[in-house]
């Protein structure tokens, strides 16, 4: 038996012979068990009165799953990159910079429009899906959360990688308000897919 089902065995035994569930992780703890493993044991069972410890339904991964979160992801990053070329195209047009002699003019708009007519139909769509074929707890895929986690680390280092480069701005003497402009955009779109995924890491 590996040492995760002898973990998961001996806490049904305990709970079954009601035992609390700190008393579990306090002796577990002692024993050397981590703090991870411990409570992801403690939680694959439920305490229903009168009946034994009833097993919670697994994480799971399937082929399906991979396709329906992985288009998600997709969408969701074409959707975010054209938001951000469309909304550099509108700033460059709407404020004046006395650096740009030469203007860009609105012809950068065409793609960005394009991709998000097709891409962000699909991506609600695709949320829209999701959200209804989720069980009632929300659904315990191990697909989602590992995109939500890649999803959740390219948002954070976007939101960085716009600090360094206005502050970098900043004290070269460059920063004008075109450029805050367009780096309060790229990171208003990061905090938007923060709080999209918030909650799919939390444990």
């Amino acid at each position: 038996m590996r040492p995760a089902e002898r973990l998961t065995e001996f806490v049904r035994e305990a709970l079954s012979k009601g035992q609390s569930r700190d008393q579990i992780a306090d002796a577990l703890g002692e024993a050397g068990w981590g703090h991870p493993m411990i409570r992801d044991a403690l939680a694959s069972w439920q305490q229903s009165p009168g009946l034994p410890p009833v097993p919670r339904a697994a994480r799971y991964v399937s082929a399906r799953e991979a396709l329906v979160h992985g288009l998600l992801f997709l969408s969701l990053g074409t959707v975010i990159c054209n938001l951000v070329s469309l909304g550099m195209t509108l700033i460059d047009n709407l404020i004046a910079d006395p650096l740009d002699v030469y203007g860009y003019g609105y012809y950068g708009m065409t793609w960005p429009i394009a991709s998000l007519i097709v891409f962000l139909p699909a991506f609600l769509f695709m949320n829209r899906y999701i959200n209804r074929t989720a069980g009632p707890d929300g659904g315990r895929s191990l697909v989602r959360r590992w995109f939500a986690a890649i999803t959740l680390l390219l948002a954070l280092m976007t939101l960085l990688g716009d600090a360094v480069y206005t502050i970098y701005a900043l004290l070269n003497g460059d920063l004008t308000l075109r450029f805050v402009v367009k780096a309060l955009w790229v990171g208003l779109l990061a905090v938007l897919v923060l709080g999209y995924y918030r909650d799919e890491v939390n444990d």
